[in-house]
């Protein structure tokens, strides 16, 4: 049997979205006076907006990857390698508490906008579109036990409220352009209809 990277190496590219929040708001929360604390929101701003793209941008990678693999007429039923998660016990071990991630995320996305009329004076939004790739993302990793049961692209599964608005070739050309400069962002806009 074929086989294809559960990784195709895009994770190197990946930051920890919770704690380079949680990095930047201890910033914000380490000064006394609110006209400081705004000053200092201010500069983590960008920051934190960055992280968000960094990590809406992995999770479209992923959800891209999977559909690739799982879709492309050369890469049907192959035996899935790296996947580190296969035939652990998710259930009670701590370290692999995939969802906490993406519950943060969820949870800081709605708590943003809160963020910014308070520190900013002005309510900035985020991209709904990136609220639904998280969503769709946490769909994924439920559906897939946390891809403990994965061992080949049949055992995949999509969610599916997913399709791309790219085509299988586009796809490919859009992971070698990424792999090449690291910019994971490049994946939203590929990454759903």
């Amino acid at each position: 049997m074929e086989k294809v990277p559960f990784d195709p190496g895009i994770g190197k590219f990946a930051t920890c979205f919770s704690q380079d929040v949680d990095f930047a708001m201890s910033q914000v929360l380490a000064t006394k006076s609110p006209n400081q604390r705004k000053f200092k929101f201010q500069i983590v701003y960008p920051k934190i907006v960055a992280s968000f793209e960094n990590i809406i941008g992995f999770y479209s990678g992923c959800l891209l990857w999977a559909y690739y693999i799982k879709n492309s007429e050369n890469c049907s039923e192959k035996e899935i390698t790296g996947n580190n998660f296969f035939g652990q016990d998710v259930e009670n071990n701590d370290k692999f508490d995939f969802l906490y991630e993406i519950n943060y995320l969820i949870t800081y996305f709605e708590k943003f906008e809160k963020d910014t009329k308070f520190f900013l004076n002005k309510p900035v939004q985020l991209d709904e579109h990136w609220l639904y790739i998280a969503n769709t993302y946490k769909e994924f990793l439920e559906i897939n036990k946390n891809f403990t049961k994965v061992k080949t692209t049949k055992d995949l599964q999509i969610p599916k409220n997913f399709t791309p608005k790219v085509s299988l070739e586009q796809i490919k050309l859009v992971f070698d352009r990424v792999l090449a400069n690291g910019q994971l962002q490049e994946f939203i806009s590929s990454s759903v209809k």
